[in-house]
């Protein structure tokens, strides 16, 4: 009798927390039912609980031991059986050990769900997979947005990236001179094509520091010769920039550059070496090497929507010697010089996106040679004075724009000053994905070795693009204009140049690129134009 009784209380209980553990999913079906994505009907089991003779399909082929059976207390022996109800079971009798294995399961499943959460109603009470649930969860989760872009190498607390192109170029010049000795003047044209070895190098390094930030760059171009006449010279420049954080709101940029390049000579030395009238059929032949060094070092601090710059700076220009026709050389040291002065900003951010500033620079130039061979002294005094805004929408668009006044004043009485409009911008613009737009403008001043020639008001604007048409498939293209605007007894000059490119990658640390480019360069003196172009194709190579 006391047997009975135990055991229809135990199936009392158990039919208890079953009606308990159905009233938990009640509000789990049926917010699940309302999900207008489901298709179909729900499926009973929704918890995975294993029936009674079934095998979970994630159980399917793999045999694990039964969870061990939850010990309980035993009553005393000296307590009747028609007591207080304490739930009991013989261990001896296989039926009442099933029995309990199935309560356990059913007390550890309702200790696990626990009452939904009222600050999660999006997950509308349900019990949250914590494991990896299909194929699907084996993958990262994430795909790589560029699968050939560069990853750089590791050196320190450095990451630098490389691209190496080794290629074939062939290049077509056509040239403008005068035929001396005819009347009325008249003019003619030499034509030159030449195929060359091509290797340009670029690597660039940025560090990953907690404070502070350095970053440097390197490019150069070394054309080898390997048939034909035509020209063309190597280039390098290097450069880079140091932030020093000072504290929150102050911080010192330090930068420096240089750059490699060949030019016709046109020193006033050189000018007197060939003046055709004194010297007849004597020129020179070769293009000499210019060296430019540059640096600056600049305060800037931030207080509030105030900002402030102030910058020292300066230049080194060293010309090389100029080989003449019968094997002389002549230096070219009355070119040479060093320009050094300040910068001083001051800004007010009128929103998070635009800061009007205003800018005043000054600097001197110092020849070398005083007075040049030509008995002009070319010591010179510039100062600018700029209104312009910067503008900040993040990665969509940046840069700045400022509009203002140059002024050279050049020491020597017989030459004009030089001074017009001052134009300085910068521009990085994202219209789509995939798609980069750089612009830039800049305005400087040169001088000259020429007789009676000041030097020139350069104007210079760039425009550069590339796209990404296609993972593997990088297109690009660039366009660029000069005008110097000359002061003295020579013509203006405008150049025009234009470039289109394409890289198809074979994988992520090759691709084979090409190249096409043309540049003009347009005067009122028919001896000052000329015209190139040039073809290259090759591997570029990337890490």
């Amino acid at each position: 009798m006391a047997g009975r009784r135990h055991t229809e209380d135990r199936r009392r209980w158990r039919a208890a927390a079953a009606l308990a553990l159905a009233g938990s999913l009640v509000p789990a079906t049926a917010h699940a039912q309302l999900v207008p994505d489901l298709r179909g009907e729900v499926e009973e089991n929704v918890l995975g609980i294993p029936r009674s003779g079934v095998v979970a399909p994630s159980e399917a082929g793999r045999t694990e031991p039964a969870p061990a059976a939850v010990p309980r207390a035993r009553p005393p022996a000296d307590e009747p059986d028609d007591g207080p109800a304490v739930i009991t079971f013989d261990d001896t009798d296989p039926l009442d050990a099933a029995e309990d294995a199935d309560t356990d399961s059913i007390d550890a499943l309702i200790a696990a769900s626990g009452a939904p959460d009222p600050d999660d109603p999006a997950r509308f009470g349900r019990v949250e997979a914590t494991g990896s649930v299909g194929p699907l969860a084996r993958g990262t989760g994430s795909a790589d947005e560029n699968p050939f872009a560069p990853l750089g190498l590791r050196l320190g607390t450095f990451t630098v990236f490389t691209t190496l192109d080794l290629g074939v170029s062939h290049t077509r010049s056509q040239s403008t001179f005068e035929n001396t000795g005819t009347t009325p003047l008249t003019y003619g044209t030499a034509d030159s094509q030449g195929t060359f070895g091509e290797a340009a190098l670029t690597l660039r390094g940025t560090s990953d520091w907690s404070r502070h930030a350095l970053d440097w760059g390197f490019s150069g171009r070394l054309p080898v010769r390997l048939s034909g006449e035509a020209e063309t010279e190597p280039t390098a420049q290097a450069n880079a920039a140091l932030r020093v954080d000072i504290d929150r709101e102050t911080q010192l940029n330090l930068s420096g550059a240089y750059a490699y390049r060949k030019d016709d000579p046109g020193s006033a030395a050189v000018a007197i070496a060939t003046d055709p009238l004194l010297f007849p059929g004597l020129g020179t032949v070769n293009d000499p090497v210019t060296q430019t060094l540059s640096g600056a070092a600049g305060l800037q601090r931030q207080a509030g929507p105030f900002s402030a710059l102030a910058e020292i700076n300066g230049e080194r220009q060293v010309h090389g010697d100029a080989t003449l026709t019968d094997g002389r050389t002549v230096s070219q040291d009355d070119l040479d010089y060093t320009r050094y002065g300040a910068r001083l900003r001051g800004g007010y951010s009128i929103s998070p996106v635009l800061t009007p500033f205003a800018e005043i620079e000054y600097s001197r130039r110092v020849m070398d040679v005083r007075p040049d061979p030509a008995g002009i002294d070319r010591n010179a005094v510039r100062y600018a004075l700029r209104l312009g805004t910067a503008f900040d929408r993040g990665e969509k668009l940046s840069g700045e724009i400022a509009l203002g006044y140059v002024h050279e004043d050049i020491a020597d009485a017989t030459l004009g000053d030089i001074g017009g409009l001052s134009v300085v911008g910068a521009l990085n613009w994202s219209p789509r994905r995939e798609t980069d737009v750089s612009a830039g403008l800049s305005t400087s001043t040169t001088t000259s070795g020429s007789a009676g020639v000041s030097g020139a008001l350069v104007y210079a604007a760039n425009l550069g693009i590339t796209h990404r048409a296609r993972a593997d498939l990088e297109l690009n293209g660039g366009l660029n204009v000069e005008y110097d605007d000359v002061v003295g007894a020579a013509e203006d000059e405008i150049t025009v140049g234009g470039t289109l490119g394409a890289t198809w990658w074979f994988n992520r640390f090759a691709g084979l690129t090409g190249r096409v480019s043309h540049e003009r360069t347009f005067s009122d003196d028919p001896a000052e134009e000329s015209s190139s172009t040039n073809a290259f194709v090759g591997v570029r190579l990337q890490r």
